[in-house]
């Protein structure tokens, strides 16, 4: 779960001229009940309002990023499916960059179609509703496991199809979410980046496991470490089509 964050326009007011100078005024505490999406977006909306700053957490530090304009493509950079793009020089003669991918809108403006081949899907997990089950009333450190898998019959592993993170393989076999402790209800703020299969068929669904994380140390000798209190599932695939033009609502169950 993220503990802080820090937000400033890219562009200047009142005009769109880019606004090139690094500092950041100030780092505020996450609040671990405000992490949804129109959460963020409230405090983003009132960034300019002294008064509603005021109120908010500042964490001493400081954070400096760099921002400038460019009209060529710079030597070493990968896509947004890490493929490195020409001209790329090896061994590289340069820092990587990595290309941010933009989620266009519908314009037909915006759409550059056949210039690239990307097949990701983005999965935000947002919360788990777990306080009414009965079954296991210890379910408090709560981590949710994401897995891409094509069949479910015995023996089957998972897709290894899962963008990882930084020192961790290219593409890994599954995702987790930040533990939240002692927390029934946990909201996540994490971004699961897959990368799909060219073929997609009924079979193909995400899922996710649940898992109690114990800190007592004489549970953690008697049960482990881990156990598993749930499962959920989406299937990818909708009347032949993918399933993403919603938020989902999916139903857990315990194991």
């Amino acid at each position: 779960m993220p503990f802080a964050w820090a937000a400033r326009p890219l562009f200047r007011l009142y005009s769109n001229e880019l606004d090139t100078s690094s500092d950041f005024p100030a780092i505020y505490r996450q609040e671990g009940n405000k992490i949804k999406d129109e959460e963020l977006l409230k405090l983003l909306s009132e960034y300019r309002k002294p008064e509603k700053l005021s109120k908010l957490t500042v964490i001493p530090g400081w954070l400096k990023i760099k921002i400038e304009s460019i009209t060529d493509l710079s030597d070493n950079t990968l896509s947004t499916s890490l493929a490195p793009l020409k001209p790329f020089p090896l061994p590289p003669i340069s820092e990587p960059t990595f290309e941010i991918a933009e989620f266009e809108n519908i314009s037909e403006k915006d759409v550059h179609p056949y210039t690239t081949y990307i097949n990701h899907l983005y999965v935000y997990p947002q919360t788990l509703c777990f306080d009414t089950q009965k079954i296991f009333t210890r379910a408090r450190n709560i981590a949710c496991i994401i897995e891409l898998r094509d069949d479910d019959s015995e023996n089957t592993t998972p897709l290894r199809c899962i963008y990882g993170r930084p020192g961790t393989p290219l593409l890994c076999l599954r995702a987790s979410c930040a533990v939240l402790h002692h927390n029934a209800i946990p909201s996540w703020y994490e971004e699961i980046k897959i990368r799909l299969p060219p073929k997609l068929h009924a079979k193909h669904h995400l899922l996710f496991s649940f898992y109690h994380i114990s800190c007592d140390m004489n549970k953690k000798k008697e049960n482990g470490v881990e156990n598993c209190v749930g499962y959920a599932w989406s299937p990818l695939l909708h009347k032949g089509r993918l399933n993403v033009d919603m938020d989902m609502n999916v139903q857990t169950t315990t194991s």
